[in-house]
């Protein structure tokens, strides 16, 4: 008997356009009404795109700022994905966001976070012949969706396969 290995699906997002800091400071920056507008964009593509295919994001893992969390809420995915937040992630590289992954217990996991870390991720986990796809700049609100053929606590560099960039 062939025992199928697990599949994997990551989506990586970065949160969406944030208003300028002001007095609030920079963990509590909140979207704009752009940024709203395209998480919302984005949602409603997910949905489309991803939802009737066992693709579907079944938890949420954002930072643990305010942009990121309103990011994941502006998606108004249905159903909701659970949401985890992670305080790590604010501060984090690539290698940071890469361990907070490998933890997940997951088959469909969205992280929503931050540049440079979100764009320096997705080229060190993406197959070498998929980096040609991905975009030259990761703008706000900027998903890419990768697929492994192990479970996320598997997750290496290199050995994800880019199914789709969406942009806003």
């Amino acid at each position: 008997m062939t025992v199928k290995p697990q599949i994997f699906f990551l989506y990586l997002m970065r949160h969406g356009e944030a208003l300028n800091t002001g007095r609030s400071g920079d963990h509590t920056r909140q979207l704009s009404h752009k940024g709203q507008t395209d998480c919302a964009a984005i949602g409603v593509r997910i949905m489309a795109d991803f939802a009737a295919r066992d693709m579907f994001p079944r938890e949420i893992l954002a930072s643990a700022a305010t942009r990121t969390q309103e990011t994941a809420r502006y998606l108004a995915l249905t159903p909701p994905p659970a949401l985890r937040l992670s305080e790590r992630l604010y501060h984090g590289d690539a290698q940071s966001y890469l361990d907070e992954i490998r933890l997940q217990d997951t088959p469909s996991l969205l992280l929503v976070g931050h540049n440079p870390a979100i764009s320096h991720l997705l080229h060190l986990l993406c197959a070498r012949q998929d980096t040609r796809k991905i975009p030259q700049y990761f703008s706000p609100a900027t998903l890419a969706v990768l697929e492994f053929a192990a479970p996320a606590y598997e997750c290496v560099p290199y050995s994800g396969h880019l199914q789709a960039v969406l942009q806003p």
